[in-house]
């Protein structure tokens, strides 16, 4: 999967969240970004002109920590709209890929997954 999309240059697909420079944002982890959490106006203002897509995996309902985890990463998905950006997030199950944990990069369907953020940069432009 990291093979297939690092040909677009630009792009931060991350498991944890480090930089917030970048042009686009591809969080790929089923609960949380690590940065990327409610209260933080500033980094929310920075990220307003950065398009962020977060994919979502499997199971995050039945972990104790990951409904909390996603619900703060949704918060600050809104801090950013509300500044002016966007987002989009995709629940994987949903588009009907099953079967991922929070490591979607290495997952066996990796290459469906690479799929679903190929055509959402195609959406943004940032891919041909």
């Amino acid at each position: 999967m990291i093979k297939r999309l690092s040909q677009s240059p630009n792009h931060l697909i991350t498991e944890v969240q480090r930089g917030v420079h970048e042009k686009n944002i591809i969080a790929c982890r089923g609960g949380g970004t690590g940065r990327l959490r409610a209260g933080d106006p500033k980094l929310a203002d920075r990220l307003k002109n950065t398009p962020i897509l977060t994919v979502y995996g499997d199971f995050i309902e039945q972990d104790a920590r990951w409904p909390t985890i996603r619900a703060n990463e949704l918060k600050f998905l809104e801090q950013v709209r509300a500044a002016g950006g966007r987002y989009e997030v995709v629940n994987l199950p949903q588009v009907g890929i099953k079967g991922n944990s929070h490591m979607l990069m290495m997952d066996r369907n990796n290459l469906q997954v690479a799929d679903v953020i190929q055509e959402w940069l195609a959406r943004q432009g940032l891919y041909k």
